[in-house]
């Protein structure tokens, strides 16, 4: 293992690297699509450029420079400025179903809005829930419904007309900005929300300091950090919006907004029916709304009544976004009609004299009438919005990459229409600075563009309420100047100078020395970012850390970042669980980065786990991201390890009928072609006199086994025969290993784009790579030469393997789904591919180490050994030619040694389950998304369930042994609707091979086999990965490898047994460590002493050997040594124990 140093520099270097090329990609967005776009700041793209400036300034700058359309970034967001007229239409009209949303919400609304219970209005609604609620309350802002809310409207601009007397008579000059900010104001709460308070009289309400104040937190600037933040932290943004949500006033504020409606939607729910006899019904904006119901849809028949109305929290919603969008707007537009008139007196008089004449002509018209039938009036206001229009940009979201005008635009990315700009271009206005209404008039309109005038939006997500709007100012307009004339003050600033946010506003005088504070400067706002960071990160790692002590779980003493990951490197993860099963009990959790894991050696948990409750637990663990990228070069499918949910039981139930009885003895053949194969190479070494590497020579079976049953592959691999095929499938665990896997996980704690990253690079780079692409090429091309070929299955030539099985295999119907068709009961290609896989990576190394272990028990437990011989003998005697299927079948003493063996070695000594639902067993919470392992090995070798669980007893599984015994302690497949589904295959061929070995063979130990064993994954040959590897190392010693030789030394002394009694390569290590220059090669050494097999030999080593040997008798000592004397020295002896993670090569004797 690399140290943890340089590992974690290695990870930093390859963030700083990901973070560049992310950087550079990001920015690359709008080279790649053609647009030009200003310079970029890294990190903040063109953001500081946007806090230094309006960004209405920002627009005309660059549009000037890069012509009717260029783009900017926001941190890493792309935004597309469009000016050009025929793009626009495109995306609000002819393609506006492409850009249904407006904007994102800021995420501190959504937080608030989400505290207070309240709908997301139609502002910042989306998608289909969008058209619901707009078809709902289009009808609300009808003629008719704007009729029944005029009432409202003129009392207030009474009260507005009353206040105006009374300046006047004062002969003062009044701020009409403020003032009509307040009538607006005044409006707004009477029309959406019941409240009668005069605001223009100085009246006051908690719920109109709540509205007066409502805009006080947010700014433009604040939007632009929002977007930058999203960019890099957006769970950090979330983190600091649930905290300002709670904090700044505009929570508040939005709480008695909320608080206050629903208070008045509860009064007139109760007092509704009386309401409506006694003719008391208050026609206004939040009555409408709730009485608002959409017709029948014709495209919906199935549409019910739940769905054409408003809940109460929509309403509320819908009544804040009437008054955010309503208020300010319609404030400005009075202001600022009423300053052009105020300049321009020769059009104030014609609108005066248009006002006058209608009156004349009609007699005691209403003010509704009269506000809607003025010609000029429109004509004014039109212009007024032209110039000043009070929203200067709006905007649209990509929700689906598209092409205007040539211009491609990706999904997600935020148009922004540069209204302001449009209106004043010279290309559709003469003189756009003049203030001039005839542009308005019939004549002036003629072949205009109707895009080059947009101060409400245009199509179906133009402004809902620009009739309402436009209702009220010239209703109010038309009060005022029958009575008064607009002159302009001394103080009045011309031209205006203007406060561009949300909307625009005419700047006050005093506001000249807020200026300098309204932004703070970018560095303090970095240095305020970083710590706010840094505070986030360390709330982010003592609340992640703070998961298992919260659920009363122990766990071991975490590192920050790497939590017990560096712990689980320096052993292997048995021997981690074996530590602190014993210190915690039979459950405990862990940290990987910040990920949980849990422990579980208790038995009724795990019953509940895996049977139970396995509807809770039925993902197995989660696939390691570069499998992921791989299978996905490789069009595979997931297969079954890793698939999850309802497509991991669909799929079960199409495979699991391929391992039935009936499907098992049609691929029987093949498995006993393997078996022959193997008998055959075994008689060869037999004659030789050799002993046989049992791993790896199974290892060898067990995969031309699985090639020929999974991929119909007919390579004698046990011959020295190879393929594309085998080479692949040999090469494929090269470079996976546990500390690959716990690297993973704590990366993917951190950095899961960083992974998924490095993933993408590594799945086209790594061999692992190459070989699933020859398993994926060579399955595809099999599967679609058996398809092209399938009248063979009518001659009779159908070759029955678990390709074939797949192929051919199709789910019965589904009783719960009458609806089910046959493509959801049959696999793709690149699923069954998937699964072939699944069964070579679960079926060859697993099977292999169960024979490889098996025969090892065999060999140092020969009565065991001879029991079992006996009984197949017994069974070949008592059956006349018996298949080899039924004879593996039949044996009951050859499953107790298998169950026996796979008790004290189970091919996978952990297994896991991922909690899809947080669900509490036998007292303890477990929350979704956690892991669990199940240690396999610590409960089969538990003294609570296994008497001497240490020791070889195959009578532990006969009907006597079992009895009583929990079945959950022996799960060396797994247990429940998880469990492996390939176990019945397995134990097939395992059975069989065995049954064939020992009809004619015996095991016998060879010398070189060592006794003690221990785990990596699944059975890692620690010492094998050099040589697998095809790189040249020392001989090594086991147990220490290397480590002897690295020893710096004078004098060297071995107190050892009898050397004769271990293994030759041992011994060639000690006489290598005590004279290196006379034993230099381990290959020299076995040429000359690898197999004693004569009396010479025996004595040429003993030559070799006497000259180091201190024996314990003096007439075997060497005579001609010169004397020596001997000096006792009484000493403790010192115990060293060593641990490995080393499996041993196993060398037995076939006789």
């Amino acid at each position: 293992m690399m140290g943890f140093l340089g590992i974690l520099l290695l990870l930093i270097t390859l963030l700083l690297i990901y973070c560049c090329y992310r950087l550079y990609h990001a920015y690359g967005v709008l080279k790649r699509l053609g647009i030009p776009h200003p310079p970029v700041t890294p990190l903040m793209g063109n953001g500081i450029e946007l806090l230094k400036m309006p960004s209405t300034d920002f627009q005309e700058k660059w549009l000037a420079k890069s012509g009717k359309v260029f783009g900017y970034y926001i941190g890493t967001k792309v935004d597309i400025v469009v000016a050009d007229l025929d793009i626009l239409k495109e995306i609000m009209i002819k393609q506006s179903n492409k850009f249904v949303n407006v904007d994102r919400q800021p995420q501190i609304m959504i937080e608030i809005r989400r505290n207070n219970n309240m709908g997301p209005g139609l502002l910042f609604e989306e998608g289909e829930e969008w058209k619901r609620i707009r078809r709902i309350i289009t009808p609300t802002f009808s003629s008719k419904k704007l009729k029944l809310m005029m009432p409202l409207v003129d009392k207030s601009i009474s009260s507005l007309c009353s206040v105006l007397e009374d300046i006047n008579k004062k002969e003062q000059s009044v701020n009409v900005h403020i003032i009509y900010a307040q009538f607006t104001l005044e409006t707004i709460l009477a029309v959406a929300f019941g409240s009668e308070v005069n605001v223009l009289k100085g009246e006051g309400s908690a719920l109109s300091e709540a509205a007066n104040g409502f805009f006080t937190d947010l700014n433009e600037s604040f939007l632009v950090w929002e977007d930058i933040f999203n960019c890099y932290f957006p769970t950090l943004l979330r983190f600091l919006s649930v905290i300002g949500a709670r904090m700044l006033s505009l929570g508040k504020h939005m709480k008695v907004v909320n608080d206050t409606s629903l208070s008045i939607i509860k009064s007139r729910r109760e007092h509704q029916m009386e309401q409506s006899h006694n003719g008391n019904k208050r026609e206004d904006f939040l009555q409408l709304l709730m009485d608002a119901e959409a017709p029948d849809d014709p495209e919906n028949e199935s549409s019910n009544k739940a769905s054409r109305v408003l809940t109460d929290k929509q309403i509320v919603g819908l009544c804040l976004d009437f008054m955010i969008a309503g208020q300010e707007t319609t404030s400005s537009l009075l202001a600022f009609t009423s300053y052009l008139l105020a300049i321009n007196p020769q059009e104030q008089e014609q609108l005066c004299q248009a006002i006058d004449d209608y009156y004349q002509e009609n007699e005691n018209p209403s003010l509704y009438d009269a506000s809607q039938s003025i010609p000029y009036l429109d004509w004014v206001i039109q212009e007024a919005l032209r110039i000043y229009p009070p929203a200067p940009t709006t905007s649209r979201l990509c929700n689906e990459t598209c092409t205007a005008n040539g211009i491609t635009i990706p999904n997600g990315c935020r148009i922004i229409i540069p209204i302001l700009k449009i209106h004043m271009s010279p290309e559709y206005w003469d003189q756009p600075e003049v203030f001039n209404p005839k542009r308005f008039s019939p004549e002036g309109k003629e072949g205009r563009n109707p895009q080059a005038y947009i101060p409400f939006g245009s199509g179906p997500r133009s402004c809902i309420g620009m009739r309402f709007a436009l209702m009220e100012a010239k209703a109010c307009l038309v009060s005022i100047l029958r009575k008064y004339r607009f002159e302009r003050s001394p103080d009045t600033q011309v031209p205006l100078k203007m406060v561009v946010g949300f909307t625009q506003f005419p700047k006050d005088v005093s506001e000249k020395a807020h200026e300098k504070s309204l932004m703070m400067s970018f560095f303090a706002i970095l240095l305020l970012l970083i710590t706010l960071l840094l505070v986030y990160c360390c709330y982010s790692l003592y609340h992640a850390y703070g998961v298992l002590k919260r659920l009363g779980i122990p766990h071991p003493p975490i590192t920050p970042f790497m939590g017990n990951g560096i712990e689980i490197l320096k052993t292997s993860s048995t021997d981690f669980q074996e530590k602190w099963l014993a210190k915690c009990g039979k459950v405990f959790g862990y940290y990987l980065g910040t990920k949980v894991s849990i422990v579980v050696a208790d038995l009724d948990i795990l019953k509940e786990i895996m049977i139970k409750q396995s509807d809770k637990f039925v993902n197995s663990d989660a696939e390691p991201q570069i499998m992921i990228e791989i299978r996905r070069n490789n069009n595979m499918g997931s297969g079954l390890i890793f698939q999850k949910g309802e497509e991991w039981k669909r799929v079960r139930r199409i495979v699991t009928p391929t391992f039935s009885s009936k499907k098992l003895k049609l691929m029987m053949p093949l498995v006993e072609k393997g078996i022959n194969s193997l008998c055959s190479v075994l008689e060869d070494i037999n004659k030789k006199g050799q002993s046989v590497n049992i791993p790896k020579i199974y290892s060898q079976f067990t995969l031309e086994t699985m090639l020929a049953v999974a991929f119909g592959s007919e390579v004698n691999l046990l011959k020295g025969e190879g393929s594309a095929l085998s080479e692949a499938a040999a090469g494929f665990f090269t470079e996976l290993s546990e500390p690959f896997f716990i690297w993973h996980e704590i990366i993917d704690s951190y950095f899961p784009t960083l992974l998924k990253f490095l993933s993408v690079i590594g799945a086209r780079m790594l061999p692992l790579s190459k070989h699933m692409k020859v398993i994926n090429d060579t399955s595809l091309s099999i599967i679609k030469s058996r398809r092209e070929q399938v009248q063979q299955s009518h001659n009779g030539n159908k070759r029955e393997d678990f390709l074939q099985l797949l192929m051919d295999a199709e789910a019965p119907d589904d009783p719960e789904n009458e609806s089910s068709i046959k493509a959801s009961r049959v696999l793709t290609d690149k699923q069954i591919v998937g699964l072939c896989f699944d069964f070579m990576l679960a079926g060859h190394d697993t099977t292999s180490s169960m024979l490889a272990f098996t025969s090892y028990f065999l060999a140092i437990n020969p009565h065991e050994q001879e029991q079992l011989c006996q009984a197949i003998d017994d069974y070949y005697q008592e059956n006349e030619n018996p298949s080899l299927y039924d004879a593996s079948q039949n044996i009951p003493y050859l499953d107790w040694v298998l169950q026996e063996s796979l008790r004290l070695y189970p091919p996978a000594p952990n297994t896991g389950r991922v909690c899809n639902e947080t669900c509490t067993i036998n007292g303890v919470t477990f929350l979704k998304g956690f892991r669990f392992d199940i240690p396999i090995l610590k409960i089969h070798m538990s003294p609570e369930y296994w008497d001497q669980p240490e020791v070889f007893n195959p009578k532990r599984f006969s009907p006597e042994g079992k009895e009583g015994r929990n079945p959950q302690a022996y799960i060396p497949f797994g247990s429940g609707p998880r469990s492996c589904i390939g176990m019945r295959f397995a134990l097939m061929e395992a059975k069989a091979c065995l049954v064939s070995i020992l009809r004619k063979y015996r095991f016998e130990r060879s010398p070189d086999t060592q006794l003690s064993l221990s785990y990596g994954i699944n059975l890692y040959h620690a010492y094998g990965v050099l040589k697998r590897l095809g790189i040249p190392h020392p001989p090594v010693t086991p147990l220490m490898g290397n480590g002897i030789e690295l020893l710096k030394m004078e004098h060297r002394v071995l107190l050892t047994g009898t050397p004769l009694q271990n293994s030759v390569d041992e011994l060639f290590s000690l006489l290598n460590f005590l004279e290196p220059s006379q034993f230099p090669s381990l290959q020299l050494f076995l040429q000359q002493f690898g197999y004693l097999k004569t009396e010479e030999q025996v004595e040429e080593l003993q030559t070799v050997l006497k000259p180091m040997i201190l024996r314990r008798l003096k007439e075997d000592v060497e005579k001609s040594l010169a004397q020596k004397e001997e000096t006792i020295i009484e000493m403790q002896v010192l115990r060293l124990i060593i641990r490995a993670n080393a499996c041993p090569t196993l060398y037995m004797y076939i006789s």
